[in-house]
């Protein structure tokens, strides 16, 4: 058998493709096998927003959510919020057809929250 450093790269690697590894359990023990990319992938689980977050980690990109999501103790150092309509006062707001808990914001620029 050759060294595996001359066999040629697989490309595109399919899920059907296999690999060269150790059963460590079984009868008998370590012996040389062939396993599937696809039952190796089968092991790792995906990690969700709330493993990742839980987990202590963060993001620096972006970040889009659609439908709705209920937020506690929002803290916000940057925010960029853009096409908001402006309006005088919360009665203005109303009036234009806002609804409460939507943002606008004052001809001045500050931000202000339908109530």
């Amino acid at each position: 058998m050759a060294k595996i450093s001359t066999y040629d790269n697989a490309s595109p690697v399919a899920l059907d493709d296999k690999v060269i590894g150790t059963s460590v359990d079984g009868s008998p023990s370590n012996v040389t096998k062939n396993f599937l990319i696809s039952d190796i992938l089968g092991l790792a689980t995906a990690a969700t927003l709330d493993d990742v977050l839980t987990a202590g980690n963060s993001s620096a990109q972006s970040m889009v959510l659609t439908g709705s999501a209920t937020i506690n103790d929002l803290r916000v150092d940057n925010m960029k919020m853009t096409n908001l309509s402006a309006y005088l006062d919360n009665a203005s707001a109303l009036a234009g057809g806002l609804v409460p808990n939507d943002v606008y914001r004052t001809p001045t620029g500050s931000l202000q929250i339908v109530y």
